[in-house]
């Protein structure tokens, strides 16, 4: 979660996860009306190479490079935020689509991430299948820059997410096994279609929606307390049609009483077993 810009100039990055209590509620209502304002108000127009298909093409293999280098899951959900803007604005061939990939790997990594942790643009090239090359990779990030007017703050569900948990008592026995739950819906249904930057869904909504279906699957009662209610200023009634189109799609079996999402119980279990290793026998360059 973005920390309130004194906190997040003494650690030198964002940070996703605070100890328990680490920081008072009210703190973290500051969080949450500054990511609010970064929310997307409106979708943005649709590139026609920005497909469905070639979307959840594109973030599988973005997926499997952040599981290679070992960047955080909301370092992944922000690259995905600059794609979805970036393709939605830019007319981008489908043969540029990794080009722009490697270009929001590198601002979301830089950004979210230690500075021994962020690829280096031979590596990415390397990944790419030299495709295209360090130069032309670094010229693309300029231009993804440039489109998301040199800001590289995103305010994706899982900001959300992170920000509605942090605020919530850590007291509750359940806490954790929501938290995986909720990750995991959201990390889902990104794949599986739904736009982090330009869905007329607020993002808020989309996790407010992720945390009340994790408590549901987890059998938390009560299901939405008033005190979340609050805090994330969604009642229940409000968030109909997220659940909707959350639960449209993801699978939920009842396997071993809780129950867990089809396709796998974790983001990474998951994409591995339903992505296709895209860069098979490709290991990270060594002399890091």
């Amino acid at each position: 979660v973005c920390l309130p810009m004194e906190h997040a100039e003494e650690s030198g990055r964002t940070q996703t996860t605070s100890p328990p209590d680490a920081l008072p509620r009210g703190v973290w209502r500051d969080v949450l009306a500054r990511l609010e304002a970064n929310q997307p108000l409106a979708p943005l127009p649709e590139n026609t190479s920005w497909t469905v298909k070639n979307r959840r093409t594109v973030l599988e293999w973005i997926y499997q490079i952040v599981r290679l280098y070992g960047l955080q899951e909301l370092t992944f959900h922000a690259i995905a935020y600059y794609m979805d803007r970036i393709c939605s604005s830019l007319p981008l061939a489908t043969s540029k689509l990794q080009l722009a990939a490697c270009a929001c790997i590198l601002i979301g990594a830089k950004y979210e991430e230690k500075d021994e942790l962020v690829p280096h643009v031979v590596e990415l090239d390397a990944l790419s299948a030299h495709t295209y090359s360090p130069d032309f990779i670094r010229s693309m990030e300029l231009i993804a820059l440039q489109c998301l007017h040199w800001s590289a703050r995103a305010a994706t569900p899982l900001h959300f997410l992170h920000c509605f948990l942090e605020a919530d008592s850590h007291a509750d026995p359940l806490h954790n096994a929501i938290r995986q739950r909720a990750v995991e819906i959201l990390h889902h249904s990104l794949l599986r279609g739904l736009p982090s930057a330009v869905h007329p869904i607020p993002p808020s909504s989309v996790a407010a929606a992720a945390l009340l279906l994790a408590r549901a699957h987890c059998r938390a009662t009560p299901v939405w307390p008033s005190r979340i209610a609050e805090f994330t200023g969604h009642p229940m009634a409000r968030l109909a049609n997220p659940i909707s189109v959350l639960k449209g799609m993801i699978q939920f079996s009842e396997e071993g009483g809780k129950g867990q999402l089809s396709g796998g119980g974790s983001p990474t279990s998951a994409v591995s077993k339903e992505a296709p290793r895209i860069f098979d026998g490709v290991h990270r360059p060594q002399g890091r």
